[in-house]
């Protein structure tokens, strides 16, 4: 099959009606089905299911609580993250959490969908951090915020009675 592109370029495409999946037999994957549950305990004394899914598997979510997990070889986890999906556009809220498990070596997603409002689902996600110890973190490399106002640490203050100002003659 030949398709053009536009004047100058073509494509040339051999299209291969029983193509072998790429991973076949028993180590075959449906990435959108759940890996199972998971339940994770709050501060409040409530215990709380979470489905699992495996980071590429997560499916679209519009309002859920996630969890991103780090399950390491010997099947040990790693909570990295607990946070609230914000937009109401499941693909935004799936491209955040792929993002940012991503980049912080999330291989797993832990969703709960059972919260009725955002202000529950902050809740929750207060009560978890609590139990599991868990902060908001920043992403690897982000320096933390200055506060509004403030100066970098080079920018001295009271140098002069401009307060730190040059003067028109020197």
């Amino acid at each position: 099959m030949r398709l053009g592109m536009h004047m100058e370029c073509s494509v040339d495409l051999k299209l291969d009606e029983e193509a072998a999946p790429i991973i076949a037999g028993a180590e075959a994957v449906d990435l959108q089905r759940p890996l199972g549950t998971s339940m994770w305990p709050t501060a409040s004394g409530r215990s709380i299911r979470h489905t699992v899914y495996s980071l590429v598997g997560c499916p679209p979510v519009k309002a859920a609580i996630y969890l991103l997990v780090h399950q390491a070889a010997d099947g040990s986890r790693k909570i990295l993250a607990v946070r609230a999906t914000r937009s109401r556009f499941a693909s935004v809220n799936l491209a955040r959490i792929r993002h940012t498990g991503a980049r912080w070596g999330a291989n797993e997603v832990h969703l709960f969908r059972g919260a009725r409002s955002d202000e529950e689902r902050d809740t929750i996600v207060a009560d978890l951090r609590r139990a599991l110890c868990v902060r908001a973190p920043r992403a690897p490399g982000k320096q933390p915020r200055r506060k509004t106002g403030s100066r970098p640490p080079s920018a001295g203050r009271g140098e002069g009675a401009a307060g730190g100002r040059r003067s028109g003659n020197s």
